[in-house]
Order: structure tokens, then sequence, then C-alpha cells
């Protein structure tokens, strides 16, 4: 329970408006005003059209998906469709046919044979904790070459997509809250409780994000990147609201989750030796990798022991629902860590040197 002399209580002074998203202009997303005009058929058929050309395709299928997520958390990037939209079916018609796009095709996600859902709960949550200890993911060479190799620059720009990717996570994991009981929901809004900081502003996780960006006054050249940022850097983010936003897909967007969670620790682990090798140990940039290091070991179990003893147990079709979840949440892992891995390596001059420091 909070104190009421807690209310509001805070020392980031001025608080800044948070998610730091540009205002909706549909100058820069004639692509979604484009999908609307078309039918099923005919914007289907366009996106086969383009699947030669990685680039175009995917432009055209992530771009167009990040301002309907906007639209369904009510951000200030988020779109007004009332002009082009004969209601909200029709938001949902152009949004599934992208996301059929960007799941079966962009992350190429495939369907897993798994015996142990046949086995019942038990058997599941054994196969989802060592997926979530070994998959594509969680020892992905980028995040080696992140701790060996990145340097200032290049760490600059990741540490901006590492706020992009994190910046609403408290309402993502609120949004995994509706639909779940019993064991699930207790561990989900435990996690949600973590997020906002057990009740204090200045411990919520984005509260750390903000205190990154304040250091060194980093807001002006952030907010001109993210108009910029590539189409791979968003494959994580929308895949789990594709669940989030989906009725009827809360045990999928649990299984996500539940993979999203286990990979923080390998990765933030090999984020801080960079920090150590590049010499940042301000307490404002390091905070948000320090905390979840520890955090986020105790989640993922916290989410495996909330499926193994969820009552009543779950059916074979939502046992199958949550795998399929952690599956896709692998898939989009691996094409994006594949693509950021690539970026960051373009930019690495011959004669880099490792030793390099903020």
């Amino acid at each position: 329970m909070l104190k009421l002399k807690s209310v509001g209580e805070t020392a980031i002074t001025p608080f800044p408006h948070w998610p730091p998203v540009h205002k909706f202009d549909w100058k820069s997303e004639e692509r979604l005003k484009r999908h609307f005009s078309r039918s099923s058929g005919d914007l289907k058929t366009f996106l086969v059209s383009l699947r030669g050309d990685e680039e175009k395709h995917a432009c055209e299928v992530i771009y167009p998906l990040g301002s309907l997520y906007a639209h369904y958390f009510g951000y200030p990037d988020a779109p007004d469709l009332s002009d082009i939209a004969e209601g909200e079916s029709e938001v949902v018609r152009v949004k599934r046919i992208l996301e059929d796009e960007m799941i079966n095709v962009i992350l190429g996600l495939q369907r897993p044979d798994v015996p142990s859902i046949e086995l019942g709960q038990e058997a599941t949550a054994d196969y989802l904790k060592a997926l979530s200890l070994d998959n594509p993911g969680v020892n992905h060479p980028f995040f080696d070459f992140i701790a060996d190799n990145i340097m200032s620059e290049g760490m600059r720009e990741f540490l901006w997509l590492e706020v992009i990717r994190n910046e609403v996570v408290d309402d993502e994991v609120a949004k995994l809250v509706p639909g779940l009981q019993h064991a699930m929901k207790q561990v989900i809004a435990s996690n949600l409780w973590d997020e906002c900081g057990n009740g204090k502003i200045d411990g919520f996780h984005t509260s750390w994000l903000v205190r990154l960006l304040s250091y060194g006054n980093q807001w002006p050249e952030f907010m001109a990147y993210r108009e910029r940022r590539p189409w791979f850097s968003m494959l994580t983010s929308h895949s789990f609201n594709s669940l989030l936003t989906s009725p009827g897909r809360v045990c999928a967007a649990y299984g996500t989750f539940l993979i999203n969670e286990s990979w923080v620790a390998p990765h933030f682990e090999k984020i801080l030796k960079a920090m150590d090798r590049l010499g940042i140990v301000d307490e404002d940039r390091r905070i948000y990798f320090d905390a979840h290091y520890t955090i986020d070991k105790l989640h993922r179990a916290e989410m495996v022991e909330g499926l193994r003893q969820q009552n009543p147990p779950l059916s074979r079709t939502q046992l199958y629902d949550v795998v399929i979840g952690a599956h896709q949440a692998i898939a989009a892992g691996k094409v994006m860590y594949d693509h950021l891995l690539g970026h960051f390596l373009a930019k690495v001059p011959a004669n880099a040197k490792s030793e390099e420091r903020c």
C-alpha cells in the first residue's frame, strides 16, 4: 500500500513525458494509409510481391505495425485512424495481415512438436525451463560482440536501442495480467509491482531509463535517432505486442515473456562487461542493467513455477499456446540479433582499439 505523502514523489526533475515518442505524423507513415486503402486480398498480394527484397518488405510490415501498436497503447505516436478505418474491425483486419506476414515470413516461425504437452502441465513446465536456459537467443554471438568488441559510439547507439525496446515494458506486463488467474497471475502481478518500483516512482524500471538518457543530456540526439532506427530492432517488441493485442492469446504472451525474462541475465552480464571495458561506471547509465541482472533471474524461475503450480491446470490447447509463444519469442530474437550483429559489425573500423573508453 502506498503512503499518501509518497504519491508523485520523485527526485527526477523535471519528469519528462514518457515514453519519449514523437507525435504521430501521417507524412512519415504513408505506408499505413496505403495499407488501409487496399482490400485484404490486394494487401496480401502486395506483401508477397515484396518478399524478394527484404528491406522493402520489412519496412512495409514493421513500421506500420509500430503505429498500430501505439494505437492499442494510446501513446502520442498513435495515429488517428478515424478517417481511414471504418471502425476497429478495419484496424484488426490490417493488423492481422501484417502480423501474419511478420510471424510467418520475417520471423519464419515453425510450429514445434512438443510431446511433453501430452504428459501435462508438469512436463510442459520442465520443457519450458530447459528451453529458457538453452535456445539460440541465450548465447547469441551478438552479445559476445557487445562484451568484447563494441566501441564507444556503437555502445551509445546500442543503449538507445535498449531504451526503446524497454521503454514501455511496464505497460506490456500490465497487458499480460488480464485473463490469467491463480499462480500465473500471481507471478505476473508480482513482476508488474517490481517494474513499477514497488510503488516508488524513482524505482520504476522506466525511471532508470530516464536517468540513462538524462546522462549528458542525450535527449535531442536520441529523439533524432529513433526516427531512423532500423526495422529489425523492433522485432522482439512487435512479436510480443502481436500477442498482447490479440484476444485469447494471453497464454502465448506468457510463453513469450518467459523467454524474454530468461534472456535478461545472460545478455546483461555481457552488456555490463562492455560497460566495464569502456569505463562506463556512473550509476545513471548502469542502474537499469545492474539491477536487472539480479532481478530477472528470479522472474524467469517464478514464471516457470507459476505455470507448474497453476490451478485448475491448463488445457492441452492452452499449454501448446504457451509453448508457441515461447518459440515465437526465440524466433524473433534470433532474427533480430542476427541483423543487429551485422549492423554493428559494419560500423567497426578495421583498426578499432578495444581499450577505447567513454
